[in-house]
């Protein structure tokens, strides 16, 4: 078990070496094109009609809203046709293998940061809400918009889209409204889709999109935690991740506790031998752990659990994250695996804050340890658990 976590991981890692130099190649992109998206698909197209057809696109199931679907192996073509003929036009594609590269060079399989290194971008660190973040946004008309934008679930970012909607040569016609959309699943590519190559959009109804986008583009509470696969050219775990999720580790009060989280499910007390007590508020998924004088006052919090996905930790760290996703907001790679006792120091010195360290487990499980150190001396720890390459608790305590 540990030998293909660990084959996971590095393939992982050697997959994304190339991220940071396809980001300054990319500093100078251009927003995405018709005419560029145009010339993709009729590629496809023309590579369509040497290659074996793999369904019947008559059949009642196989007509969709986007027209026939004519399964390949490298794609699947939605034409306006029941039969590929040199009159047919090419209205949709959709990519679920990496056979062939879509727009801008980017493959199934590769990853967030590459997609979004290959685009222009006005909006490097995805500022914007919890659920959606605008890339760019170009109101040129009347001959066009363009635009792009991510969806995500916090940190996990879902979709990543660029629509180009450009005023037809034809005239009369209205806009193309045309885009990519990137589907994404645990930050990795699991399907491209090219849409639209035949809609039109009228100039009111492109006004009121830019109208919804310019609302999301407003918002910038939230953003995007850098991550690096190279893990050097990241900051390490300091007493600036303390704060997160309104919450505050190890300065908050419980009845700060309370006011953010809502009213506590239980509440416990107990004495220690030296006289003081120790209150545990359990709330829907954290727990927090105070330590109390021997009057149960002048309360400090010990000991924070999160347990469950609804709430984001230091730099975004959420329940049922992956192992890569979680390793790559934090510093790494100063040194190698050791395979004597199956860890990685990740960066610093052993016991000695700052330092991260990484254990894997020979039963499917690995920690994650970071460590830092406040003002006045006391060591804070973060210990993330992981079964089988995924987060399944986030604590962070005081050292004794």
């Amino acid at each position: 078990m540990l030998k293909k976590m660990l084959c996971l991981l590095t393939a992982a890692l050697l997959l994304t070496l190339c991220v940071p130099v396809l980001a300054e190649e990319a500093a100078d992109a251009d927003p995405l094109g018709w005419e560029e998206l145009r010339t993709w698909a009729e590629g496809c197209l023309e590579k369509a009609r040497g290659s074996e057809l793999l369904n019947d696109p008559t059949e009642e199931v196989y007509h969709t809203e986007d027209g026939y679907a004519f399964v390949y192996s490298f794609a699947t073509l939605y034409l306006d046709t029941p039969a590929l003929t040199e009159e047919s036009e090419v209205q949709a594609i959709v990519l679920y293998t990496s056979e062939i590269e879509g727009p801008r060079g980017i493959r199934v399989d590769r990853y967030a940061q590459e997609v979004l290194a290959a685009y222009y971008s006005e909006n490097d660190t995805l500022a914007g809400t919890q659920d959606a973040a605008v890339l760019y946004l170009r109101d040129d008309m009347p001959e066009g918009v363009y635009w792009g934008w991510v969806q995500r679930d916090g940190q996990r970012i879902q979709v990543i889209e660029y629509a180009a909607c450009e005023a037809l040569e034809t005239g009369g016609e209205g806009y193309a409204n045309a885009g990519v959309t990137y589907l994404l699943e645990e930050n990795m590519v699991s399907a491209i889709r090219v849409y639209g190559l035949n809609d039109r959009l009228d100039a009111d109804a492109l006004l009121d999109r830019c109208a919804e986008l310019e609302a999301v583009q407003a918002e910038s509470g939230y953003t995007q935690v850098p991550a690096s696969y190279v893990g050097t050219d990241l900051t390490a775990f300091g007493p600036e991740d303390l704060s997160f999720s309104g919450l505050s580790f190890p300065g908050m009060s419980a009845e700060q506790a309370v006011a953010m989280l809502g009213r506590a499910r239980s509440e416990s007390w107990m004495q220690d031998d030296d006289g003081s007590y120790i209150q545990v508020l359990a709330f829907d998924g954290c727990e927090l752990t105070f330590r109390c004088d021997e009057k149960k006052e002048n309360a400090r919090l010990e000991l924070l659990t999160i347990f469950a996905d609804a709430l984001e930790g230091p730099r975004g760290l959420r329940v049922g994250d992956s192992l890569p996703s979680v390793l790559n907001r934090f510093r790494h790679g100063e040194n190698e695996f050791d395979d004597t006792t199956r860890t990685e120091l990740l960066y610093g010195a052993e016991n000695v804050a700052p330092w991260g360290l990484a254990e894997y487990g020979m039963d499917g499980t690995t920690l994650l340890r970071y460590t830092c150190a406040l003002e006045d001396g006391t060591v804070v720890h973060l210990l993330c658990t992981f079964d089988l390459m995924e987060l399944d608790e986030v604590m962070l305590y005081l050292e004794d």
